[in-house]
């Protein structure tokens, strides 16, 4: 039996062929571009580099233990390598140098968040919020613990609304702030 092949069955072979090109070439760019072991080194990448800056700020901690900007870079740096206990400890030994910085009590306030410390989360933010009365993310933050993990959604509504006053200069923060108050629960 002959079999006859019309310009029909050409371009359904085309067709065919080029499907399987297409999903040969997703396949091939996907495993390039999402390959595990390739996402894993640039991860061994970071955390080295966060090592190294650790160790260069101990050393320099080491010259000067009471440096409360060396205090607290190691606070924040320990907080970027998912380590809240150690940024929590610097932070809190830039504090008893300097009760009022700013950015240590912020890192507290982050470590105390991350360890389920929410009663000491909200007492830090609290702290902060007296000296940067007008930092609209101090009280942002203020109000999620407040909203999420101490079940005081009027207080967290309160702090929302003050924060939206003072955020005309950051947008994402706007945009979180609607957020919040769109899904008011007080």
């Amino acid at each position: 039996m002959d079999r006859v092949v019309t310009e029909k069955h050409k371009v359904t072979a085309l067709l065919l062929g080029g499907v399987l090109a297409v999903l040969l070439l997703t396949s091939v760019f996907t495993r390039l571009t999402h390959d595990p072991v390739r996402m894993e080194q640039g991860q061994q990448a970071q955390d080295q580099e966060q090592m190294q800056r650790v160790q260069q700020l101990m050393a320099a901690l080491q010259d000067n233990p009471e440096h409360v900007p060396t205090l607290v870079a190691l606070a924040g740096a320990f907080l970027e390598s998912e380590n809240p206990e150690q940024a929590a400890r610097f932070a809190r030994k830039a504090l008893d140098i300097k009760g009022d910085h700013p950015q240590a009590l912020m890192y507290l306030a982050t470590s105390q968040y991350r360890t389920h410390a929410h009663e000491e989360a909200a007492r830090t933010l609290r702290q902060l919020l007296e000296i940067t009365p007008d930092d609209p993310w101090v009280r942002y933050n203020l109000g999620i613990v407040l909203k999420y993990n101490l079940e005081q959604p009027e207080a967290a509504t309160e702090h929302f609304r003050k924060a939206r006053e003072d955020a005309a200069s950051h947008p994402d923060l706007l945009d979180r702030l609607e957020h919040e108050l769109e899904h008011d629960d007080s």
